[in-house]
């Protein structure tokens, strides 16, 4: 096995690929992401519910139900409330009997065409009256003003193959897939400087498996190196340790992106 995976004969599991900001934004551009139609604003649903709430490819999606979503406003901000019921890591049993589910909250953003609140917000508006709970249902072929979704989910295959697919119509190169949002929650995290125990609580890892979605950018490889070779002080190190490494060019430039975000609160 060790002889095979050196060669590279796929023993090892290939992780997903990172969505980078640049890459977002390309999807936003070209309204891949959006809300121009029923197929645009459900794959839009898909792709913040799975990157704020760094939701799982496949059972997470699938089962998720309206009661798992909370619509609020606070001093911050209108928010979008995800709660847990039963995940990978927590099956509710009696191991589980004392740990409190994963709750995340992502606020509205300044940007109506890219807030996650005023996006669900419609969305839901657009269901159909008498509807299951499921939340992913599937777009109409011919929709009206007032209905754009059936009352059937969408299939598991369906859903499971949306990053994939957008990706794709975007034209980027990589192994995408759904659990690519949940790594680039994680991933944005990290370069972002928040502690390791802060990005468990989003993700929901109770494990040191979330080391496996920390993945550095050129800018940490060449802060590390610059101190392995003594090139960095003291006061260099403080200050990098401060500033979000992101590709993001808003935080670059030392601007703030309101946009999205997580609340790491878990106790809601």
């Amino acid at each position: 096995m060790k002889i095979g995976a050196s060669k590279g004969n796929g023993l090892l599991t290939k992780q997903a690929d990172v969505i980078s900001i640049d890459e977002e934004n390309i999807m936003w551009k070209q309204g891949i992401l959006g809300n121009s139609n029923p197929q645009t604003l459900l794959d839009t649903i898909v792709h913040l519910f799975g990157l704020n709430f760094a939701l799982r490819s496949g059972g997470e999606h699938r089962n998720l139900t309206l009661d798992q979503l909370c619509i609020g406003e606070n001093e911050q901000a209108p928010y979008l409330r995800y709660t847990e019921k039963i995940s990978k890591t927590n099956q509710r049993g009696l191991k589980e009997f004392r740990v409190n589910p994963k709750c995340v909250t992502a606020y509205g953003s300044d940007d109506p065409k890219r807030c996650i609140v005023k996006l669900y917000q419609q969305y839901l508006s657009l269901r159909p009256e008498h509807a299951m709970s499921m939340v992913y249902l599937r777009p109409l072929i011919k929709p009206t003003e007032k209905v754009w979704y059936a009352a059937a989910p969408v299939g598991r295959n369906t859903l499971v193959n949306t990053v994939k697919r957008l990706c794709e119509a975007a034209g980027f190169k990589g192994f995408f897939t759904n659990h690519s949002l949940r790594a680039t929650c994680a991933t944005r995290l990290f370069r972002s400087g928040v502690d390791e125990q802060l990005i468990a609580k989003t993700t929901g890892h109770r494990s040191n498996a979330i080391r496996a979605y920390k993945r550095s950018n050129t800018a940490q490889e060449a802060f590390v190196n610059s101190v392995i070779q003594g090139q960095s002080s003291s006061s260099t190190t403080v200050q990098s340790s401060k500033r979000p490494l992101s590709d993001d060019p808003d935080t670059s430039d030392g601007k703030r992106r309101r946009g999205v975000h997580i609340s790491l609160n878990i106790n809601c």
